[in-house]
């Protein structure tokens, strides 16, 4: 049995949640998951003026998610792709057919676009 802790931190209009799960035999951490929330909209907030106005052409993410993830709705991975567009982030988002795990494709896909940027 595993118990789960959320912790939320906001700092204006970006929030971060993270959520362990500590093994109840053995009261070891079992799993971390962060998730930044950020509402991307300019005529909000000034600290979205900050991120928008960034140099971030040196960054380049892979980002993967479970098309069936119990835990983590995907809809909130899906965000992810408009949010570093709109920053002109470098990017390469995948969903695999799984819940909250990585499948083994996963691992093969994420090989090969670490392959294609080391050598």
């Amino acid at each position: 049995m595993e118990e789960s802790k959320k912790f939320t931190t906001k700092y204006d209009d970006i929030e971060k949640s993270t959520i362990t799960k500590v093994d109840a035999k053995t009261n070891k951490t079992v799993e971390i998951t962060s998730i930044i929330d950020a509402k991307i909209d300019p005529t909000i907030k000034s600290s979205t003026k900050v991120l928008e106005n960034q140099d971030y052409s040196h960054l380049d993410f892979y980002c993967s998610h479970g098309s069936v993830d119990q835990v983590i709705p995907v809809d909130w991975a899906r965000r992810t792709p408009p949010f570093l567009s709109n920053l002109h982030i470098k990017h390469q988002y995948s969903e695999f057919p799984v819940g909250h795990g990585v499948a083994p494709q996963n691992f093969y896909e994420l090989k090969d676009w670490l392959l294609k940027r080391i050598q």
